[in-house]
Formats: structure tokens, sequence, C-alpha cells
């Protein structure tokens, strides 16, 4: 996995097989990704690293998230629920997302379109300081939130991403109640990949 920020914009995350090659989805949004590098680090936010993907904090927060797929390139707003948007860019990270919010583009001409607005919400974002959150918070029907290493890992997954929204609500809680459960990332991370085989056959935490 990608450790180095600036690594990332030129061999991706270091996940799959293509990473470090021209396949490699980072390739697929060169401007996109520059044209929004550009933006976020000249607004004081300061760029690290983190589960292979670029990720901007401020004052010491995990703030914002770039990433490269397929069909799109994606600004991750963490904790980003709370922020006013007048013009309707920010969608749910997923379908049990709660507080995190996206924006997702497929063109270099539409990113530029939405240049303001973009601005906009991550000015708002930084002097927006939500408490901070456990990794895992319930939702208002109980849904636990997914736990930011697994929306990374589903993001860069989509066939585990899918079969893991088909299963059923109690064995996905099981399963985001055990990830979630563990006080380090790297742990959260081994436990997301040993659950694997489970998840692509439909069986929850506990089946044998």
């Amino acid at each position: 996995m990608t450790k180095d920020a600036s690594l990332f914009f030129l061999e991706g995350c270091g996940r799959c097989p293509k990473g470090g090659t021209p396949e490699c989805k980072v390739h697929r949004w060169t401007s996109e990704l520059a044209l929004l590098r550009g933006w976020i680090t000249a607004m004081d936010f300061k760029e690290e690293c983190k589960w292979g993907m670029p990720c901007y904090t401020y004052q010491g927060r995990n703030m914002v998230l770039l990433s490269a797929l397929k069909e799109h390139v994606v600004l991750s707003f963490l904790e980003g629920s709370s922020l006013n948007d007048p013009s309707g860019l920010l969608q749910k990270a997923g379908p049990n997302s709660v507080r995190d919010r996206i924006i997702r583009w497929n063109s270099l001409q539409g990113l530029m379109d939405s240049e303001v607005q973009v601005k906009s919400l991550l000015k708002q974002h930084q002097f927006n300081n939500p408490k901070s959150s456990k990794s895992i918070v319930p939702s208002a029907e109980g849904t636990p939130e997914y736990p930011l290493e697994l929306k990374v890992f589903l993001k860069e997954n989509p066939e585990i991403a899918q079969a893991f929204e088909a299963l059923t609500p109690g064995r996905r809680r099981g399963y985001l109640l055990h990830i979630a459960g563990a006080a380090q990332a790297a742990t959260r991370l081994r436990r997301i990949e040993s659950a694997v085989p489970k998840i692509l056959t439909g069986k929850g935490l506990q089946d044998p």
C-alpha cells in the first residue's frame, strides 16, 4: 500500500497489482487529481497519506480524501454531513453512511465548473470543527456507521462491496461492529481482509 501521497499521484494506492503500471486508475484522472490537489493544498490543509490515498488534515483532524475509481474521481468530506450545500454537490458515501459525504466527477470540465462551490465547501469544512468521534457511530435507525477503513476497502474492491451490500442487515451489522471494535487502523484492516471469504459467500461473521 502506498505510504507517500506524492507517490499516489504517480503510481496509485498500491492496493492492487495494477499499481505502478499504466493501467492504474490514477492515470485516467491525472488532470482532475492535480486540480483538486492544488485547490486543497492552497487552503492550508496538510497533505498526508492514509489507507494508501492522499488524506488532507487540518489542526490534526482528518478532513478530506482523494481517490480515483474506474468511472470517477472522488473527493470525500469526512464528517461532512452538516455542511451547507446549496448546489447539491454532496452525496452520501454509501446507503448506510451517516456523516461522510462525497462528490464524484467524470470529466475535467465538470470539475472546473464546480470550482467555486468546491472551494466554498472546503473552507466551510475547515472551520466546521465537529467534535471528534469514534470510528463507529450509530445512526438514528441503529445502523452502525461504516468504519473509514472499510469504506476505502469497498471503494477499491467493487465486487466485494456488492457482496457486502447484498448481506442481510443483521450480518452487515455484525461485520461493522466487529471491524470498528478494533482500536488500531491496522487491526481493522486485518479484520476486513479476514472477513472477505465469508462476505463473498454471503455468510455472516458467526456463520460456519
